[in-house]
């Protein structure tokens, strides 16, 4: 069986942050979701903050303050 290098770096990584932890593996792959997800969400941040910076998109803010984002596109054609 071929082992992800990427999957056991970033269980290392775990390990030295976390040195105490015990878990299942449904619990690893868990932590491990969670871990990716945000980083996912990170890079997904700095995607649309480069578009933005590009014009590609426009940020609104709502009355609530939480931001959406818009194509820039739809905003020059209204």
């Amino acid at each position: 069986m071929c082992v992800s290098s990427d999957l056991a770096a970033e269980i290392r990584r775990y390990c030295v942050e976390h040195p105490d932890a015990r878990d299942t593996l449904d619990g690893i792959a868990w932590w491990l979701a969670l871990q990716r997800q945000e980083e996912t969400r990170d890079q997904l941040r700095a995607a649309v903050e480069s578009l933005v910076a590009q014009g590609v998109l426009v940020e609104h803010r709502l009355s609530d303050g939480s931001i959406v984002f818009g194509c820039a596109a739809a905003k020059k054609s209204r």
